[in-house]
């Protein structure tokens, strides 16, 4: 920081020898080894504070330019050391040092702005009532309560109280630019925060909104773009003709190439082009690419749409205020289509169009499809799909945010107690349908869909593989860290210290945790013991750190359930039978696998290559290209995947034999 003093008279001169004016320069402070050597033909009123001019900056193609202000006009503004200023019109900003803010039509702030803070956002239904009051620092948690816990009115009052607190220390009559940020060749910049390292390069029109860009974590945003009533996170970037209204756009989200979002959301790694979002609730990871495509009325999350996707929240009588739900890790087939309101279950596909306002919640990784109009699934169908094993694995590598304040708590594991349990609820659903209906039935009818006879029964025998290699391998990684020498110290090495996480789970957009340790959380908001949005944050924080050890507990219930008896209980002959049928349904699981993506190799698939050609050139083109399948990356994964396990499961063996002999 420095010390200011007044403009002498000498250098009020020189400022106006090189074609500078003020309205008053009395107004005018400036640190004490300034220079007005690089302040050429611009305009100053209000109240300005003057840092140094010493350094040159680096622009780009290796241009050098020294720090100064030219061709401008600022209007009560602070700056700091070593900023260059070039043909742009400033009024009512602070400007962090290094920064570069060069060909701006207009960037001023006019009255007291909150930046896009305390905007709401009315996700899920366009009419209203679900509203999401947008803040700097949101989480997909915190934005789930809001929009999706209406029926408990304390916790969102005292939501929006908080939020509101939080809106009111961040509103000003100044706006800040932050250090080391680039600004240039941009239209009108009404009412925005920039936080440290913003670069805005041919941006249209920003209006009342904040770009919370770190040092540590840069945002961008470019060409074209056009957004109103925002919040910009940390890692983001909003580029190529993007269009944004009434919205929050969360930590490394990529929105581009004329994407369009009206009151929505969208949280961590989500990525949006060309398409269209309204009224949407964007869970992490959920990618959508293509043009005619739209998400619309609907909470999703680790969601990937085709081309063509599209949803209708509108039945032509009271408005549109119909919504859905998508749960973790759906799919959508290109040109596929649901009418709201409809609930797909977690990790499913969706292909074709459907009318019928079904609710699979509780039969997870199927398929829905079209049949002549009917919604047909198949249960179970995508625990075979290589695709699913492989996005589970894109979402972990593509984990890069380089942030220690990540708003969002994310678990992107495949398998984990929601899931398994929404398995376990599937074979109960699935075997009550046979029970009910006939073991042996050609179709089954089941909340707006039918089940084929086969394709329930298969789908049994899924759930039950995968069951069975969930627990399994959960409980052979601790046998395997295990350094106990009998079997009464191993026993004691799995028995949890607590039952927290025993019951239900839930997936609060993203977070995986105990249902009643998130009901925890909302005790203390409606009690206002919780009295700062940033307290709730560091609550779903500690649950997500504390998710093995929730997991464990709730792994060891259902083992005993398994069993038959406590864990104090268990014999050295029940684990080898169940190591022996884990064992068997990992060998099955994987097969599956391998037998799915295998059919990326079947000769039809090669049909486009080898243009020219007879079946021999089109082999080895295809081959050239595509490689073989022993040689494929995926495929050389899942069998070392699986090799693994097995070794892992003959040393388990190995150890409880020790404990047996």
């Amino acid at each position: 920081m420095h010390s200011h003093r007044p403009l002498t008279q000498g250098e009020i001169k020189q400022l106006e020898f090189q074609g500078c004016s003020s309205t008053d320069w009395s107004l005018i402070s400036v640190c004490e080894n300034f220079s007005p050597n690089n302040i050429l033909s611009s305009t100053f009123s209000g109240k300005m504070v003057f840092g140094m001019f010493e350094k040159s900056i680096s622009l780009s193609g290796g241009v050098q330019k020294h720090a100064g202000i030219s061709h401008s006009t600022l209007h009560n503004c602070i700056l700091s050391d070593n900023i260059l200023i070039e043909n742009a019109y400033i009024a009512n900003y602070s400007i962090g040092e290094n920064s570069r803010i060069r060909n701006i039509s207009e960037l001023f702030v006019e009255g007291t702005s909150s930046f896009g803070n305390g905007t709401d956002v009315s996700v899920l239904n366009e009419t209203g009532g679900r509203e999401v009051t947008i803040f700097n620092n949101l989480s997909a948690q915190n934005a789930y309560f809001q929009a999706l816990y209406r029926h408990k009115p304390i916790l969102i009052d005292q939501l929006k109280k908080l939020v509101a607190d939080f809106t009111k220390k961040v509103s000003s009559n100044m706006g800040s630019i932050g250090s080391d940020c680039d600004i240039s060749n941009c239209g009108t910049l009404k009412n925005i925060h920039f936080g440290d390292a913003s670069t805005l390069v041919g941006v249209t029109r920003l209006e009342n909104g904040s770009i919370n860009s770190t040092a540590e974590t840069p945002s961008y945003v470019g060409e074209g773009v056009i957004a109103k009533n925002f919040i910009i996170s940390a890692g983001a970037n909003v580029e190529s003709g993007a269009s944004v209204t009434n919205s929050f756009v969360g930590q490394a989200v990529h929105l581009a190439h004329y994407f369009s979002a009206v009151d929505s959301l969208f949280f961590t790694y989500c990525q949006g082009e060309h398409g269209e979002a309204c009224a949407a609730f964007a869970g992490p990871f959920t990618v959508t690419h293509h043009k005619s495509t739209l998400l619309i009325g609907g909470y999703y999350s680790f969601m990937n749409a085709g081309s063509g996707t599209n949803q209708s929240n509108h039945l032509y009588r009271l408005g549109p205020s119909h919504q859905g739900i998508m749960e973790r890790g759906c799919k959508t087939a290109s040109d596929s289509y649901i009418l709201w309101p409809s609930r797909v279950g977690a990790f499913s596909l969706v292909m074709g169009r459907h009318k019928s306002h079904a609710d699979t919640s509780e039969l997870p990784f199927s398929y829905l499809v079209d049949n002549a109009g009917e919604t047909y699934l198949i249960p179970g169908a995508t625990l075979r799909n290589i695709g699913t094993i492989r996005d589970a694995q894109k979402w972990i590598t593509r984990d890069t945010l380089k942030t220690s304040n990540r708003l969002d708590k994310i678990n992107a594991s495949l398998f984990t107690p929601y899931t398994v349990q929404k398995i376990l609820r599937a074979i109960e659903v699935l075997r009550s349908l046979q029970n009910k209906q006939g073991l042996t039935a050609d179709i089954y009818n089941y909340q707006g869909v039918k089940i084929n006879g086969s394709s329930l029964r298969k789908g049994l025998g899924l759930y039950e593989i995968t069951l069975t290699k969930y627990l399994g391998e959960k409980l052979l990684d601790k046998i395997s860290t295990t350094s106990s020498v009998t079997f009464e110290e191993l026993i004691k090495t799995l028995k949890p210290t607590q039952t927290e996480g025993i019951d239900k789970w839930i997936d609060v957009s993203g977070l995986i945790a105990p249902q009643l340790k998130v009901e925890e959380i909302i005790t203390r908001i409606e009690k206002g013991v919780i009295s700062d949005v940033a307290e709730i944050d560091l609550e779903f924080n500690t649950i997500h750190q504390l998710f093995e050890e929730y997991e464990w507990n709730w792994i060891v219930n259902q083992l005993e359930k398994r069993f038959g008896h406590k864990i104090e209980e268990f014999t050295i002959q029940d684990f080898i039978r169940f190591i022996q049928n884990y064992t068997q349904s990992i060998h099955l699981f994987y097969q599956n696998l391998a037998d799915d993506a295998h059919k990326e190799f079947a000769f039809i698939i090669s049909t486009g290559s080898g243009i020219d050609g007879n079946e021999a050139t089109r082999k080895a083109d295809f081959d050239a290209v595509r490689g073989k399948f022993d040689e494929h990356s995926v495929v050389k994964n899942l069998n070392q995947e699986a090799n693994a396990k097995k070794k892992i499961a003959e040393q388990a063996l190995e150890v409880i034999s020790h404990f047996k002999n």
